[in-house]
Order: structure tokens, then sequence, then C-alpha cells
């Protein structure tokens, strides 16, 4: 079965949000906090019943996302967000990709 509508829907879902949050007038703090709440709560539904390629998301939305959340953090984009990924524990932001968010959605096969 082939999953184009949902690609299609999902990259523009995640397109729209992210540039409503980067419109808003707010400090990063929040923008971060409305793409990690609001864009991860609005697109795991997708992430859940549609078997989509890894690579795919890596490649689409972890790539638009990480491009926004350079914006809004000031990172140069030959910078890493391995600090804004790190948990806080680690003393990092605790955000999530959209490709962690799509491994934690997809159900565990082989367990009955």
């Amino acid at each position: 079965m082939d999953n184009s509508a949902h690609k299609q829907e999902l990259l523009e879902m995640v397109e729209n949000i992210l540039k409503k949050i980067d419109l808003l007038p707010l400090h990063p703090k929040y923008k971060l906090e409305l793409y990690q709440f609001y864009l991860m709560s609005k697109i795991s539904w997708h992430l859940t019943i549609a078997d989509i390629e890894k690579t795919w998301i890596k490649e689409n939305l972890d790539n638009l996302c990480h491009n926004k959340l350079r914006r809004w953090l000031e990172i140069p984009p030959n910078g890493t967000l391995d600090i804004v990924l790190l948990a806080k524990t680690k003393f990092g932001l605790n955000v999530i990709d959209v490709s962690t968010k799509h491994a934690q959605c997809q159900p565990l096969s082989g367990i009955f």
C-alpha cells in the first residue's frame, strides 16, 4: 500500500505549523515548546497509522524542523543540534526529532 497521501499531508501539515510558529512574536523558548507539544501531538497520529520509511522522515521532516530550530536558536547552518536533542539530565533542551517521535509511535511487532 502506498502512503503518498499520508506523506503529502504530513509534509504540508508540518510546513504550515512551523510557518505559523515562526511568525509568532514569541521568545525562542516558547517556540520550542510549541514545536514540542503542539506539532508533535498533531503529527503523532499519522506517524502511528502510516507505514512511512524512516529515511523519508529524516530527509524531509527532520530537515525541515532542524532548519527552523537552527533559526530560532540562532545556530549557524553548519552547527549541530546535538545539545538541543540531549535530555535535560545531560544539560540539553530535551527536544524530540520527528524521526524519534516516529520510532516512539510505531507499534512493537512480534510481541504476541
